[in-house]
């Protein structure tokens, strides 16, 4: 028992006795870590093989061994950072090289992107995810301009009838459509003298045909695309038919 304590002590000793090395000095010297980490895991395996619960606890305390390993620790997780940080880095650098890129394709070509960007976060897909909304946006403002008022109701039908239609161009029509009327139902609903202007337009030329029992055309006057809005503006005002004037 007495021969066991003194070994360990010798044992522990050595393990102090030949450098007072900290945690700073094996931050910057990581091979000297590892080198102690390997030394002071030695010592703890063979104090464990042979059962010296002193010696164990003696290494397992000493303050250079943990030093070391908490420097190799530290060393680890820069190097985990560090390598993050490159990796983001070079997303964003591709993400800008992509948004340049998809800037300048046909808008047909920029929007069947997004098929493969639905559970996809590659730096194509942020980049397309980054363009989509001003690159859509700019394109009803483009259709919303080539085809005014009823022409747009009209181009949005034509567009995506058929069992070819061009499924890109229907789409933008229908968001193109939902714009133009939004915004004129709120001109109406803010200019509601102008409203009523043209709401009993609709309702005088729709009471004339309905009281010449021409009610076909009476119902095709009101579903023209100007009485439809018409009615549409005035449904925010609870009024929802063209049974009498405003």
């Amino acid at each position: 028992m007495k021969y066991k304590i003194i070994v360990s002590l010798v044992l522990a000793f050595s393990l102090s006795a030949c450098s007072d090395n900290d945690l700073p000095y094996y931050l910057s010297n990581i091979n000297d870590a590892k080198d102690k980490v390997s030394e002071c895991n030695a010592e703890m395996e063979k104090a464990f093989l042979s059962k010296n619960e002193s010696l164990f606890k003696s290494v397992s305390q000493n303050s250079e061994c943990n030093a070391a390993k908490q420097a190799i620790i530290e060393y680890k997780r820069n190097k985990a950072k560090l390598a993050k940080e490159r990796k983001q880095a070079e997303y964003e650098a591709n993400v800008k090289k992509y948004t340049t890129e998809l800037t300048k394709i046909p808008f047909s070509d920029f929007y069947t992107i997004g098929k493969e960007c639905l559970f996809n976060r590659s730096a194509k897909c942020e980049a397309f995810k980054k363009l989509k909304d001003i690159r859509t946006l700019s394109e009803i403002e483009l259709m919303i301009n080539s085809n005014k008022n009823e022409k747009l109701d009209v181009y949005s039908k034509k567009i995506c009838a058929g069992i070819d239609y061009n499924q890109i161009q229907c789409d933008l029509s229908k968001k193109a459509l939902a714009k133009q009327n939004k915004e004129k139902i709120e001109y109406y609903l803010a200019n509601r003298d102008k409203l009523a202007i043209s709401f009993n337009a609709c309702q005088a030329e729709y009471q004339k045909l309905t009281k010449e029992k021409k009610y076909r055309k009476a119902m095709d006057v009101i579903n023209t695309y100007q009485c439809r809005l018409i009615r549409d503006a005035a449904s925010k005002l609870r009024i929802y038919d063209f049974s009498k004037s405003i």
